[in-house]
């Protein structure tokens, strides 16, 4: 579940139930999560330590994918990105000032070298995001 929380002055505030996954299918132990320039969102998982062992198609190979997952401001929510290179999680998402870049890291196994951060460029402001 993801909640929205509008503090409303000292001691009072509003909490809304944003998003509800239906199943792992939708959103698979998400962790971590960012709001896009337009009000979306973007959730990371963080499914490396699952046991489901689930399989994506455009990572073959690979158990218990991670995915970065779109919820636009309508509630709708969509598989935004696979981590095809290995299973370990995406992390700390966030944008550029301009709102022209999201960068995104990938933790790597632990070995030297073997975590990145990605650079996602794109129309931001004609997406669902």
């Amino acid at each position: 579940q993801i909640w929205r929380y509008a503090p409303a002055g000292r001691s009072a505030g509003r909490l809304r139930l944003i998003f509800e996954s239906p199943g792992q299918a939708v959103l698979d132990s998400p962790d971590n999560i960012t709001v896009t320039p337009r009000g979306g969102l973007i959730v990371c998982e963080d499914d490396a330590g699952g046991r489901d062992n689930d399989t994506h198609p455009q990572a073959p190979g690979i158990t218990d994918v991670n995915r970065l997952v779109g919820i636009a401001s309508t509630g709708e929510a969509f598989e935004f990105a696979v981590n095809r290179l290995n299973n370990s999680e995406f992390a700390g998402a966030c944008f550029s000032p301009s709102g022209q870049t999201m960068f995104v890291n990938i933790f790597g196994n632990g070995s030297r070298g073997s975590g990145m951060t990605v650079a996602i460029t794109g129309p931001w402001r004609a997406g669902p995001l």
